[in-house]
């Protein structure tokens, strides 16, 4: 399913939540201890937030080698998209390419 070098793991325990904040829409991902809820959006919360244009459903190899490593070190993420559609398919195969 992913292209070499586009993927980003997730450690085991993370949670990961689809959210809206209109006219945005969120996909969350706290580490192992955490909720990944819209509390995490608090100043000090998320570590690395990451943006997409309209259509784009995947980071680049920058992308996703980033928020592996900040999830490598225990940091909440939040993955804003612009259109719901987009963050449903971004949560989708995140989702499936989770380590369990």
């Amino acid at each position: 399913m992913s292209v070499s070098g586009l993927t980003i793991t997730i450690p085991p325990g993370c949670d990961v939540r689809l959210s809206i904040i209109a006219p945005h829409s969120l996909v969350l991902v706290a580490p192992p201890g955490m909720a990944a809820d819209l509390s995490m959006l608090l100043p000090v919360g998320v570590s690395g937030v990451f943006t997409f244009d309209r259509g784009l459903t995947w980071p680049d190899r920058k992308g996703c080698s980033a928020a592996t490593a900040l999830l490598a070190n225990d940091s909440p993420l939040c993955f804003q998209f612009d259109g719901l559609a987009d963050a449903m398919a971004f949560h989708k195969r995140l989702i499936a390419e989770t380590v369990r």
